[in-house]
């Protein structure tokens, strides 16, 4: 997929360090929705487009995108696990599903 000097800055970008830090950077609101997202699924995008953020865990992919479209990242629940929001939504999701 990335090669070289494109592989390093992927990597750089998405260490756990620095997906804790665009987490943490994110309105409060956002964080609560990746939580109970990573909560459910292995990994979420965050996309503020047309004035409002979008919080999902597929590819968020489109033929035409806002002038304001921006992506936040891409958080992995391992990345994220540390967080005890992020901890307790998954305990509580696999509490919900062995009943």
């Amino acid at each position: 997929m990335f090669k070289g000097k494109d592989r390093a800055y992927f990597d750089m970008q998405h260490t756990p360090e620095n997906q804790i830090k665009r987490f943490n950077a994110l309105p409060d609101e956002v964080k609560k929705e990746v939580v109970k997202t990573l909560g459910v699924y292995n990994s979420t995008e965050v996309v503020y487009e047309y004035g409002k953020f979008e919080v999902s865990p597929h590819c968020m992919m489109s033929a035409t995108y806002a002038q304001d479209r921006k992506h936040y990242g891409s958080f992995a629940f391992e990345a994220l696990k540390s967080i005890e929001q992020v901890k307790q939504a998954r305990d509580d999701y696999n509490a919900r599903l062995n009943g």
